[in-house]
């Protein structure tokens, strides 16, 4: 695999940890792990950001969603930094973690973008952001719109996200646009032996569950917490282990909520790991959702997943294969039911939590997000 010079910008700071709940610095890790020699432009300043926050808060009090990135003069500023920076770095090829660098920047650089979401389906389907003022929201499809024309490839994570931006711009930008899944956000992952003897060590007589999510609502909790309740309901032995937020009203002795917890300290990771390890399934029944790096994570410690068939999710989880997924409104009983029925055949069950390891190992890898973007390159490189 030939190396390729290769400049990758991010509106964060590409070597936090908590940029984009990691995504940003695993992102440009792969890169570089893949052959890519990487010049790193980021973070990237936002002019006036006390004006904007303001603004954001009167609109809102007016009864509009707010949208930073929809803003001229931000994505302008944006521009003029990267093209400053641009002058003295070194690469063959543009790489950005996100759109908003790209708007409005002029190079010669052939680019490539990497993206959850497209305008479009992030504003049809996520809380906060389905109610722009027209003004806005035209804005922010003809962002889009300009990088599409003006980008050599446009790698979203989820078949979702590409559809809807063919969709709504055209099929003229097929050609260009590609589906590139990303890999889970954690420093070490298990090897086969580990997800081996994890899998063995899950107790048969009980039911272990992990809710993993900053936002409760969004990601489903009260789903999560029914479906909880409706297993104790039927006599089976559960427990529902919550990470990342805390529940709004008191849970039954059942739940055990830990709050946030830091994937970058070296305690908050070992909890993590033990809870995956630990848990029969993750349960996230997210009701938008854009891609779920939880749902990759728990794959790649041999944990399938249940959840929504939502945005960029069917990209990532595939019935009987890593987990399963229920429509928005499918009652407790239906995951609970799945559940059992898991659990009532050990065998099948332990089939299933392989078949999930080895989705991670085949397809929701960073490994294979790497690859695939050198292979895209190194192609339009010699055409």
């Amino acid at each position: 695999m030939s190396a390729i010079d290769a400049i990758y910008i991010s509106v964060d700071n590409p070597h936090d940890l908590r940029s984009w709940s990691g995504t940003t610095c695993f992102m440009g890790r792969a890169l570089a792990a893949a052959g890519f020699n990487l010049s790193y432009i980021g973070p990237l300043r936002t002019p006036s950001p006390l004006w904007y926050r303001i603004k954001g808060r009167l609109l809102r009090l007016r009864g509009w969603d707010y949208l930073l990135f929809a803003e001229p003069r931000v994505l302008k500023s944006y521009a003029r930094q990267a093209a400053q920076a641009l002058r003295s770095a070194r690469g063959q090829v543009l790489l950005s973690c996100g759109k908003p660098p790209l708007t409005y920047l002029e190079t010669r650089l052939p680019i490539l973008f990497f993206d959850d979401g497209s305008v479009p389906g992030i504003m049809k389907l996520y809380p906060g952001h389905t109610h722009y003022h027209p003004r806005i929201k035209a804005d922010a499809y003809e962002m889009e719109r300009r990088i599409l024309e003006k980008c050599l490839y446009a790698c979203y994570m989820s078949e979702w996200a590409a559809e809807e931006a063919l969709a709504t711009y055209g099929r003229q930008f097929e050609p260009k646009i590609r589906v590139v899944p990303i890999g889970a956000n954690l420093e070490v992952t298990p090897t086969a032996a580990e997800v081996e003897k994890a899998i063995q060590s899950r107790p048969g007589n009980r039911c272990n569950l992990l809710f993993v999510g900053v936002d409760w609502n969004r990601k489903g909790g009260s789903i999560a917490l029914a479906v909880t309740q409706e297993l104790h309901r039927r006599g089976v032995d559960v427990r529902l282990e919550v990470v990342g937020c805390v529940p709004p009203a008191p849970v039954p002795g059942f739940v055990k909520v830990y709050g946030f917890v830091p994937k970058q300290s070296v305690e908050g990771a070992k909890l993590i790991e033990s809870l995956y390890r630990e848990c029969h399934f993750l349960l996230l029944p997210s009701q938008a959702e854009a891609y779920g790096i939880a749902f990759v994570e728990a794959n790649a410690h041999g944990v399938p997943a249940l959840g929504c068939r939502v945005g960029g999710v069917p990209t990532i989880v595939r019935d009987g294969e890593n987990g399963w997924l229920f429509p928005l409104d499918a009652p407790a009983e239906a995951y609970a039911s799945r559940i059992q029925t898991c659990l009532q055949a050990p065998e099948s069950y332990g089939s299933l939590c392989r078949s999930s390891y080895a989705a991670f190992q085949t397809r929701l890898n960073w490994k294979q997000f790497g690859a695939t973007v050198h292979a895209l390159v190194s192609q339009a490189l010699r055409a």
